[in-house]
């Protein structure tokens, strides 16, 4: 292990694996479909405050998922309940009312929602990403290359059901799969679409590129 290079700084002297999506994202017991890569154990704890969140999030919108449904009456509640910190950040992004648009612009209705906590899904994002660039490359994803990423809650428009053309990877049918494309003459430019308990609800578009400030 020691030889191997940490899937998100780049530096040998990988002395754990990460596993993606973390394991809490599975049911207790389950071992089976979890991509694992070397890591550093300093760049694991990097990002563990994220993933409770990221995981309580998801199952909290996947509301007609089954697998979610139950992670949520049982280790989301568990997380809540120890971890009063989390518990009272998520209260605090609860919105009674969210006024809701269509494309041009016409108002819609008003509906309770949430405001999601981009520091934290940001960070929980650009670890999955880049283990995933890891896991489909051999390689971290280069230095100066950036993760953009928004927030896809409802069925795609015309504009953006190019990534239904792109192979899906099913990592488990249930909790998490995939679909990406890497630019084989540029490989630090990337696009991916994650799907947590559900391909089209609160999906996550990512892409991969430099900064355009640095570019």
């Amino acid at each position: 292990m020691k030889d191997k290079i940490c899937y998100f700084c780049g530096i040998q002297g990988a002395d754990t694996r990460e596993e993606i999506p973390p394991r809490c994202f599975f049911p207790k017991g389950h071992t089976e479909s979890i991509i694992k890569i070397p890591a550093h154990m300093k760049c694991n704890q990097a990002w563990q405050g994220s993933i409770e969140y990221a995981r309580n999030l998801f199952c909290g919108i996947n509301t007609s998922n089954c697998l979610a449904r139950d992670l949520f009456s049982t280790k989301v509640i568990r997380s809540l309940r120890r971890n009063p910190p989390l518990r009272l950040q998520m209260l605090k992004d609860l919105r009674e009312n969210i006024e809701l648009y269509s494309p041009g612009g016409i108002y819609l209705r008003s509906t309770p929602g949430i405001c999601i906590n981009t520091n934290l899904l940001d960070q929980f994002i650009s670890h999955v990403i880049r283990g995933l660039y890891f896991h489909h490359t051999g390689q971290p994803l280069p230095k100066g290359i950036n993760v953009t990423w928004q927030v896809q809650q409802d069925h795609p428009g015309p504009e953006r059901l190019w990534f239904t053309r792109l192979p899906i990877t099913i990592v488990h049918p249930a909790i998490f799969r995939y679909r990406h494309i890497i630019l084989g003459d540029n490989p630090g430019w990337s696009a991916w679409v994650l799907g947590f308990y559900e391909l089209n609800t609160c999906t996550v578009l990512a892409v991969t590129g430099k900064d355009r400030q640095n570019a």
